[in-house]
């Protein structure tokens, strides 16, 4: 059942990307879906690596497979900090995004013209930006490390760990810098927003920029139980002086936990534009007349030959 509701809340991500790209000349002409699709495509490569390199070794399951990868390697600090690299990344689109949306309410006569090319631009900022916070990372020695659980007798997992001879920052502070103050400074910006649509004296149709916001503040509220974990990680790390939380990989275990924050953006936009839900509805059920349009084709041709 879990795995059949994030297969699918990915395939609706790819559905919305499809859309957006095909009709994004006439109804998606706002560079907020262009934000959000980079977001979406972020999200959907943090998952995928996320459960991989942090969720699947924290179950008992998957002990066999993880027990064969404990040596050091060059290609699990690649993958250690990549996926950290897409977790910062998801956050700093997402601030892009609050950015954009506090703009069409603040500065709708000149929104266009400005995010018309610096939208591409505000992306490749994005992913300069985001290898601060893991560059300590890639000369890191990382291996799985295996975990007997005392307070819970005969439950054995993986984490994935990165140590160097180096002094450095710890990648939890980082993460937790970066996630606490992109969601902080996303929320004023949406509380902003809120502000210029209800006390706004000019009386005018905000119905568009109501869709907007609604899709901002979703996004952000369903990235706070990762963001309160993310600082319960740093908080208790620095009081333990660096030792494992075990309740902080308990949380982790929570299979809804990190799928609020990476797939939630991808029904948000479907609750929230009706031009998202028509255009997807028109384009699966064209495709399948389509093909069912070929096929009657194809059966007329081959009973013509055989009548021949």
């Amino acid at each position: 059942l879990y795995a059949g509701v994030s297969i699918s809340l990915n395939a609706l991500y790819v559905l919305e990307i499809i859309v957006i790209a095909r009709q994004g000349r006439k109804t998606f002409k706002c560079s907020v879906y262009r934000i959000f699709c980079a977001l979406a495509i972020v999200n959907i490569a943090a998952y995928i690596f996320g459960t991989f390199a942090f969720r699947m070794p924290l179950y008992p399951t998957f002990n066999l497979f993880y027990s064969t990868m404990q040596l050091a390697s060059w290609w699990l600090t690649a993958l250690n900090s990549f996926t950290h690299y897409l977790n910062c990344l998801s956050e700093i689109l997402g601030l892009l995004l609050a950015i954009n949306i506090f703009s069409v309410l603040y500065c709708p006569t000149r929104h266009d013209e400005f995010w018309r090319r610096r939208s591409v631009h505000g992306v490749l900022v994005c992913l300069l930006v985001s290898l601060v916070p893991v560059w300590p990372l890639i000369d890191d020695v990382t291996a799985f490390h295996e975990v007997n659980n005392d307070p819970l007798p005969g439950d054995t997992w993986y984490y994935l760990d990165a140590t160097s001879d180096a002094p450095e920052s710890s990648i939890v502070q980082n993460t937790a810098i970066v996630t606490v103050g992109c969601n902080a400074v996303s929320a004023l910006l949406y509380a902003a927003c809120l502000v210029r649509i209800y006390l706004d004296p000019v009386n005018r149709d905000y119905s568009a920029e109501r869709r907007l916001l609604m899709l901002g503040c979703l996004t952000t509220l369903c990235s706070l139980p990762y963001m309160s974990t993310i600082l319960y990680s740093n908080l208790t790390e620095y009081m333990s002086d660096g030792k494992i939380d075990l309740t902080t990989f308990m949380f982790f275990r929570l299979p809804w936990l990190t799928d609020l924050k990476f797939l939630s953006p991808a029904p948000a936009l479907l609750l929230t534009n009706s031009s998202i839900r028509q255009s997807i509805t028109n384009m699966l059920f064209d495709g399948r007349s389509n093909i069912m349009r070929r096929v009657s084709k194809e059966r007329l041709e081959l009973l013509r030959d055989i009548s021949v």
